[in-house]
């Protein structure tokens, strides 16, 4: 629910590439953290970020895209959890040749940092900002 206020203090692009940094910086947390509270730390900020960028990333795609190719281009967008399910282990088993746990998870961080900055910079779509929760709507949808 607070994405949509942080999507109207910014705009739908940049919460999508504050949330690709913030994730990255999460991640950095944790490989560098050699404490159960600093390890938590990180892992509550990971996933305070990831849950900022699901309602732009949909607003930018049915914002960038016809209404009639919606259902594919969000069918595209959400073969991503799929395909990671597959690939996150792949990738994983790969970079533990050469690092550590630690490492793995500070490159995927280090990873995760410069495409949110190349999607601020090169990204399109969504220069538009975004509406808080309506809780006369939500209220209604519970009854």
């Amino acid at each position: 629910m607070g994405s949509g206020y942080l999507s109207r203090w910014l705009t739908h692009r940049k919460t999508i590439a504050l949330s690709s940094v913030a994730i990255g910086a999460a991640l950095l947390i944790v490989a560098a953290g050699n404490t159960h509270w600093a390890i938590n730390l990180g892992l509550v900020i990971l996933g305070l970020a990831a849950g900022a960028y699901l309602p732009s990333g949909i607003t930018v795609i049915t914002s960038s895209i016809k209404a009639g190719n919606w259902g594919k281009a969000i069918a595209v967008h959400e073969m991503a959890p799929s395909i990671a399910y597959i690939v996150a282990p792949l990738i994983s088993e790969f970079l533990l040749q050469w690092y550590t746990w630690q490492g793995v998870l500070a490159s995927i961080g280090a990873a995760s940092i410069l495409l949110g900055l190349l999607f601020f910079r090169l990204g399109r779509g969504g220069d538009f900002k975004g509406e808080p929760p309506n809780f006369g709507n939500v209220n209604a949808l519970m009854k």
